[in-house]
C-alpha cells in the first residue's frame, strides 16, 4: 500500500503548482491570438492555380521549409482520428478548463524529485505553444517555468475559443514527421488520402506519430501492437507490421498532387502570389490535354514528340485553354 500511495504526487506538489500557475507573471489574455487570427496568417507551401470557377488546376511546391497544406475544417476530418487523438493525447480534452491538474501536478513531482520530464500537456497546452509567437516557440519551453506558463495561458485560451477551435488549430498546425506540418500534409503524404478518408489504423498511426515524429517503422509498430490488445480494429500484430513498413517506407512519394497545367503554373505562381484564378476552364483544358495525347501517340513513329494547343474565346480574347505536351508526359 506504501509503495502505490509513493506513485502519487504529495499534497506539496499540487499546492506548488496551483500557486504557480495562478501567480505566474503572465501576458494578458488578449496576448493570445483569435482563433480567425491564426487561421487567416496560416501559410500553405504549395502554390494553387485555379480554373475561372475556381477549381484546382495545379499545385507546384513554393515553399521547401515544410510541407503545409491548405487548412481543414473539423467536419472535414474523419471521426477516427479525432477519436485517435483525443485517446493519444488528451483524453480529459472534452471536460478540462485547458489543463490536467493531476498530470501537471505528477510532472511537477517527478522533475523536482527525480529531475525527469515527464509529458503533461493537452492539447490545449500545445496549441499555445503552435500559436503562439506567429507559431514559433519560446527558448526553454521544457522548462518547469515554461510549463506553467503555458498551462496558465491554455486556461486564458480555453476561455476566449471554443474546443471545436482549438481542436481544429491543433489539427492544422501541428508537426506529424519530418516536413509534414499538419493533417492535410500527413494524410495526404503518407496515405494518398485527404483527411476526411482516413480509417482507423491510419488514424491511430498519426496519433502514435504525434508523440514522436522521428519513430522508426519498428517502433511505431510496437506501440501500435502494444495498443491493438485494447483496440482490436487496429488488427493482428503481423497486419499492422506491414502496414506500418509500407506508410513509412516510401511516404515521400505519396503525396496527391493535381497537375493539369504545370508549365502555366511555373510561369505564374510565386512565393508572393500562391493563389491565382486563371481564365482556363479545367473541362477544356482535360478535354484538349487527352487528345493531344492521342495524338502524339499516333505520331510516335513519326519522331513527333511535342505538341501545343491554345484555345481563345473570340469575342473576348479569354484563354479558355492554354497547354504544351510532350512525349513524357
Amino acid at each position: 500500500m506504501r509503495r502505490k500511495c509513493m506513485r502519487r504526487p504529495p499534497m506539496i506538489a499540487w499546492l506548488f503548482c496551483l500557486v504557480s500557475v495562478g501567480l505566474f507573471p503572465l501576458a494578458r489574455a488578449d496576448s493570445l491570438p483569435t482563433f480567425g487570427e491564426v487561421k487567416a496568417a496560416y501559410s500553405i507551401s504549395e502554390g494553387q492555380l485555379l480554373d475561372r470557377k475556381g477549381r484546382l488546376l495545379q499545385e507546384m511546391r513554393l515553399d521547401w521549409s515544410a510541407r503545409i497544406y491548405p487548412w481543414v475544417p473539423l467536419e472535414r476530418v474523419a471521426p477516427s482520428l479525432i477519436y485517435a487523438i483525443l485517446d493519444l493525447e488528451d483524453k480529459k480534452f472534452e471536460d478540462h478548463g485547458g489543463v490536467d491538474a493531476m498530470a501537471v501536478a505528477a510532472a511537477v513531482w517527478q522533475n523536482l524529485v527525480h529531475g525527469t520530464r515527464r509529458g503533461a500537456s493537452t492539447i490545449s497546452m500545445q496549441t499555445v505553444s503552435l500559436v503562439e509567437d506567429a507559431g514559433k516557440l519560446r527558448k526553454g519551453r521544457r522548462s518547469l517555468w515554461a510549463k506553467l506558463r503555458q498551462a496558465r495561458l491554455a486556461l486564458e485560451l480555453e476561455k476566449k475559443w471554443t474546443k471545436r477551435e482549438i481542436l481544429e488549430a491543433y489539427l492544422n498546425l501541428v508537426g506529424f514527421r519530418g516536413e509534414l506540418r499538419g493533417l492535410a500534409a500527413a494524410a495526404r503524404t503518407l496515405f494518398g488520402k485527404d483527411p476526411h478518408g482516413l480509417d482507423f489504423r491510419e488514424s491511430y498511426l498519426l496519433g502514435v506519430l504525434l508523440r514522436s515524429p522521428g519513430m522508426g517503422a519498428k517502433s511505431a509498430s510496437e506501440r501500435l501492437c502494444r495498443l491493438a490488445a485494447v483496440r482490436k480494429e487496429l488488427g493482428s500484430c503481423t497486419e499492422i507490421e506491414a502496414f506500418v513498413l509500407s506508410s513509412l517506407s516510401h511516404w515521400n512519394g505519396r503525396a496527391l498532387r493535381v497537375s493539369h497545367a504545370p508549365h502555366l503554373a511555373r510561369r505564374l505562381l510565386s512565393a508572393e502570389r500562391k493563389e491565382l484564378r486563371s481564365t482556363i476552364d479545367m473541362r477544356v483544358q482535360m478535354h484538349a490535354a487527352k487528345a493531344v495525347r492521342d495524338q502524339l501517340l499516333n505520331l510516335n513513329q513519326q519522331n513527333v514528340g511535342d505538341a501545343a494547343v491554345i484555345v481563345v474565346d473570340n469575342r473576348s480574347g479569354q484563354d479558355r485553354k492554354s497547354t504544351r505536351l510532350n512525349s513524357s508526359h
